[in-house]
């Protein structure tokens, strides 16, 4: 059977292998292992013993026999409860009862044997639970989520990822929309460095990173397994977590769940700008947005039986789940702030007929107006402007205003998503395990306040869909050697489309005092990912040492929609006496008014070819010492070099247009090297007994890999997308209006040409740039004390190379008195922003874990986890893109002009958190079982997560350019006085005799007496410059809280309600940066309104700075069988 095992397998290797531009892999496994070794009374190990291993939920057995060490092994093992034997002649079998096997964790079981005084002796031992047993063999950091917390936790759009922010080393990050998925940053790595999977398979967007299908059935996911550092050499691309979610299979009952839950805007409490936004005498239904979601879902799994035909117990299971969510609000809204009046459209009507602009704004409209009037623009031409340029109408309209005012666009939010597995296990032999698993997603989110356009027209919506099919052929070769393979294809399609007719062809016109219209240039996007992966990876015992090692390959077919300006972006100034809107009315442009344009395809294909090969060696060099050692090598390739000219040139205008590549990183070696002691004598062991401690320490080295969004910016730019010089209209005395007939005349004429250095060179890659890596310390102490509760206190550092940086190239430099801007460092050409690898972080941590399993106390059953975290984590740069932390993504001081810029910026990152401490826990509450009594005052639980975390850093801005490089973005002030009042601040005055100015006093000061001073001259950076993320909003806690009622219907059958509240407290933590709340002007030295300055007040009690998460519920009931 071996041979014909190894000729099947060959075959299908080589086939997978000639078809490998149609497959690959990235995945790693979700199941478990068993090891131990087996020793007799006086300690020496036990050769040739047998070892069944047990599934109690499918009956299903597998065998394996110590070898010449005493040692033994289950690799690849399904999840769940197992009972373990031991028998050899002469001693009494050994039966281990309820042993938990969790995902990607070595359960550790040892097993001593004694001489048997009868041949059929027994000895029957309970087993330790939910896999919380000490970790003796392994350095590993990493969580279970077990299905208890899973099932009964609030959790935050039912997401069980969300529970990544609980265990120790995690931030809940704030950087902004995708730029992290908002799950959280693990050990100080940025938050796009985390690896999702699912059953073992690649989750990952491969744009914007994070997980690319969200599921949110928890009653169909069997556990989480969040690794966070120091983990097998067997998993990569992960900088930060390894978070795998495991699917559930079936049993040998059957068993399922029916589940609906309802969310309302009348479970919810108000906010203060609520409140102050309704005004007096408001009705709830006024004050709170109406919205309805119900969420009806449903599980059922068991064995494949089929009378008369086939009975697949022991052998053949199933597991199907449906969820279907249904959002609908009885409206969304879109704020736009200056749009005409009923009065205002009366006025422009009559220009309509002989002003094609204004005939066309009139038709953008569609019908909408402002209710009130908020200001008027004065459409009116001087007479002198009149006699030189005319007027679309032939008239100056002396003395015509158009009434504006803000506006509340209206429009339904419906948002339906679907979410189904199914899952078949098959068993053909006891020593073959085969498993398919398939889920799809589907997701219509309809029109939002983001994708909303001025009307209809202008509108995009989103839709996505995600599939995944995932095979596993486990074949146990012998009792010392498992093979396990793996194949898988996903599927993600997201799209925003934009609307059909005008919306699709009409330019984005930008007029200064009107809001905005047609469609936005950042639609429509999208992108389609294939992913065809491949794993086989072989597990073998050798005398004491026990191996892993395998080969992954993922091939990725793609195609991504960049959102580049291909309708144009007309924009209109005001030029001398003239509004921009009466220059549009007519057609102008206005000073610097102009019309830019990008012409190539937003189309590209980032198809690429990853691979990698790990070996792991656990070689146990005494029963209390194993020693940890493995190497991974991965290529993730270049995807960049798709696109003719990806790499930096240099700065010579000949070079342009000369295709260029970007270096292939192909040394990505990554060594990992642990060790775990359980101490059997000394002072470790002395209090608490022999084996309750375990000191565990290790290194490893991991990288991150690219994602599709920095090559989306390439394409969108020049010189790989081609796009016009811009036609700028300048304000001279024979065109005092700028350019003429920008969109009616000059529009058509705009064509592609060569490609030209002045157009700029945007989000080009540094030649070298390489995968950014990270090195991962941790050394600690778990200890295990009276109850089954394990203590595990441990320092964990990690420092960040080579993380994704950018900067510009090209800047503009001060002039030659160094009073203004002057030219760009190499006028031959335009701006040029780079993306590379030079920049670092560096985080240490105490970290300290409390957990225990469902354990019985006097007051009923209680299981909780509690992660504490003492943090530093120190970079020059948090994001290769603008975060809400900062105003921009480049650095302060441009390292291309001045030697160590970057490091300028080296400060606190926007992922510190000095103190995080998350708590979960689970409380069954004790009461009668049986009768009227136990139905009124049983089966009640209690669950809930109480998240606490100091607070977030934020720069303040110097509000002029102290560099003179044509930005304000990232300058920052000098420090005076850092013991003076955090918001002091003095601004340049020529009045003051100290040249100083308290705006917020109005007295004069000095350096002495302030913290900020605004700087105003020529000077890049200076030992007085306030450091980035100097200043700390408040901190935050909050508690959920989820109330549970079971009801005993049958022996089998149970109802259970629940009532899942969150912000309990309603608690209202002003934690948010400036930059993310919209408080940016707050922070800024210079420009900061008297008395605002670091003042986030809004004056209604509320804050800018505040999370305005009210507290929210939902309820459900839920059938059980």
């Amino acid at each position: 059977m071996k041979n014909r095992y190894w000729s099947d397998r060959a075959t299908a290797m080589l086939i997978i292998f000639s078809l490998l531009v149609t497959a690959s892999l990235w995945a790693q496994t979700s199941r478990g292992t068993v090891a131990g070794t087996i020793t007799d009374p006086s300690g020496a190990v036990i050769r040739g013993a047998q070892v069944s291993l047990k599934s109690l939920a499918t009956g299903i057995v597998r065998q394996a026999n110590t070898n010449n060490e005493g040692a033994f092994r289950f690799d690849a093992v399904d999840l769940g409860a197992y009972e373990i034997t031991a028998t050899m002649q002469g001693f009494a079998a050994y039966k281990l009862q309820n042993v938990d096997v969790p995902a990607n964790k070595t359960t550790t079981v040892e097993i001593g044997m004694k001489l048997a005084s009868t041949a059929e002796e027994v000895v029957n031992v309970e087993g330790s639970l939910a896999g919380l047993e000490l970790q003796r063999t392994e350095e590993r950091r990493a969580v279970t989520i077990s299905q208890l917390e899973l099932k009964d936790v609030p959790l935050v759009g039912q997401n069980s990822l969300n529970l990544i922010t609980t265990v120790p080393g995690a931030v809940q990050t704030e950087l902004g929309g995708s730029l992290d998925s908002g799950i959280g940053s693990i050990n100080g790595a940025r938050a796009r460095s985390n690896n999702f999977l699912v059953d073992g398979m690649d989750n990952n967007d491969i744009s914007v990173a994070g997980p690319v299908a969200t599921l949110t059935n928890n009653d169909a996911i069997q556990e989480v397994s969040i690794q966070t550092s120091n983990f097998s050499a067997e998993y990569g691309r992960a900088g930060g977590a390894v978070v795998n979610q495991i699917t559930k299979a079936g049993t040998n009952s059957l068993h399922g769940t029916g589940a609906w839950v309802y969310r309302s805007e009348v479970f919810n409490a108000t906010t203060l700008p609520q409140r102050a936004g309704a005004g007096p005498g408001a009705s709830l239904h006024e004050i709170k947005p109406p919205f309805k979601e119900n969420l009806p879902a449903f599980t059922i799994g068991g064995p494949v039986v089929i009378p008369h035909l086939y009975d697949g117990r022991n052998k053949t299971f199933f597991f199907a789940a449906g969820q279907w969510d249904r959002f609908s609000a009885g409206a969304d809204q879109a704020q736009f702030s200056n749009v005409p009046t009923a009065q205002g459209v009366a006025v422009l009507q009559g220009l309509a007929a002989k002003c094609p602009n204004v005939a066309l704004y009139l038709n953008s409209l569609q019908g909408l107006t402002a209710p009130t009037a908020s200001g008027a623009i004065d459409i009116s031409l001087p007479a002198t402007v009149f006699n030189s340029t005319g007027s679309c109408n032939g008239a100056p309209r002396t003395g015509l205003t158009v009434p504006m005012g803000p506006v509340t666009r209206t429009f339904p939010s419906v948002q339906l998503t679907n979410n189904n597995q199914i899952r078949i296990d098959h068993n053909p032999s006891d020593r073959q395990f085969m498993s398919f698993r398939w889920y799809w997603i589907d997701f219509n989110g309809g029109v939002t306040a983001g994708t909303a356009g001025l009307s209809p027209t202008f509108d995009a919506s989103q839709t996505n869909r995600q599939l995944s099919g995932a095979f596993t052929d486990t074949y146990v070769i012998s009792s010392q050697t498992t093979n396990e393979f793996r194949f898988s294809y996903g599927r993600a399609h997201l799209d925003v489309p934009i609307q059909p007719g005008i919306g699709a062809t009409l330019p984005r016109f930008v007029v200064s005092g009107i809001s905005s219209f047609g469609t936005s240039s950042t639609f429509p996007q999208g992108r389609v990912s294939n992913n065809y992966q491949y794993q086989d990876t072989i597990g073998m015992v050798r005398g004491k040492h026990s191996i892993r090692t395998g080969v992954e390959f993922l091939r990725q077919l793609a195609k991504q929609s960049a959102p580049i300006n291909s309708r144009s972006i007309m924009t209109y100034n005001p030029s001398t006496g003239v509004e921009a809107f009466a220059n549009f009315i007519d057609d102008f442009s206005g000073d610097q008014g102009n019309i830019a344009k990008q012409f190539g395809s937003p189309i590209y294909r980032p198809n690429l070819f990853r691979w990698s090969l790990f070996v792991q060696d656990s070689w146990q060099l005494a029963p209390t010492f194993t020693l940890n050692a493995g190497v991974r090598y991965e290529n993730f390739g270049q995807p960049a070099n798709i696109f003719p000219f990806p790499a930096y040139s240099g700065d010579d205008p000949a070079k342009f247009t000369v295709p260029s590549k970007v270096h292939s990183p192909n040394k990505n070696f990554g060594p990992s090297l642990g060790f775990a002691w359980s101490p059997q004598s000394g002072p470790l062991a002395w209090h608490g007994g022999t084996g309750k401690t375990v000191v565990r320490g290790g290194y490893q080295l991991t990288y991150d890999t690219f994602f599709n969004n920095l090559l989306s910016n390439m394409a969108a730019g020049a010189p790989n997308n081609p796009a016009n010089l811009p036609i700028i209209g300048a304000q001279s005395a024979s065109a005092p209006r700028g350019l003429a007939g920008l969109n009616q005349t000059l529009l058509p004429t705009v064509t592609v040409g060569p490609l030209n250095p002045l157009a700029g060179s945007s989000n080009q890659f540094d030649p070298n740039i390489t995968n950014p890596r990270y090195n991962h310390f941790s050394l600690g102490v778990q200890r295990e004390v009276a109850g089954g509760t394990v203590i595990d206190l441990s320092y964990v550092g990690g420092l960040g190379r080579h993380l994704f940086n950018n900067f510009s190239t090209n800047p503009f430099l001060p002039n030659a008195t160094k009073t203004s801007t002057g030219s760009r460092l190499n006028p031959a050409f335009g701006p040029r922003t780079i993306r590379a690898s030079e920049a670092t972080s560096n985080y240490h941590a105490m970290q300290l874990e409390v957990r225990n399993h469902l354990i019985p106390t006097l007051v009923g059953g209680f299981e909780f986890r509690s992660a504490y975290t003492w943090s530093r984590n120190m970079d020059e740069t948090s994001e290769v893109f603008v975060t809400n932390n900062q105003n921009s993504s480049n650095p302060a001081v441009n390292p291309f002009i001045f030697p160590n810029g970057l490091r300028a910026d080296y400060g606190p990152s926007d992922n510190d958190r000095r103190h995080v401490w998350q708590t979960t826990a689970v409380w069954q509450v004790r009461g009668p079982k049986t009768g009227i009594l136990g139905q009124a005052f049983g089966g009640w639980t209690l669950a809930t997560i109480i998240p606490v975390s100091s607070g977030q850093p934020y720069t303040v801005i110097n509000g002029t350019d102290r560099d003179l490089d044509g930005s304000l973005a990232g300058d920052r002030p000098e420090v005076g006085n850092w013991n003076a009042p955090f918001n002091s601040r003095a601004k340049i005055s020529t009045t003051c005799s100290t040249g100083l100015i308290n705006p917020d006093t109005g007295a004069c000061v000095t350096t002495n007496d302030v913290r900020w001073i605004q700087v105003a001259a020529y000077n890049p950076n200076s030992p007085r410059t306030g450091r980035r993320n100097s200043l700390y909003t408040d901190g935050s806690v909050t508690m959920h809280l989820n109330i549970l009622k079971n009801f005993k219907i049958t022996e089998r059958v149970g109802l259970e309600y629940r009532a899942e509240i969150f912000n309990l407290l309603n608690n209202q933590n002003f934690n948010f940066a400036p930059f993310l709340s919209g408080g940016a002007s707050t922070v800024i030295v210079r420009d900061a309104a008297k008395g605002n300055f670091l003042n986030f007040s809004n004056g209604d009690g509320s804050e800018t700075n505040a999370t305005l998460t009210q507290r929210n519920m939902r309820m459900g009931l839920k059938l059980s069988f």
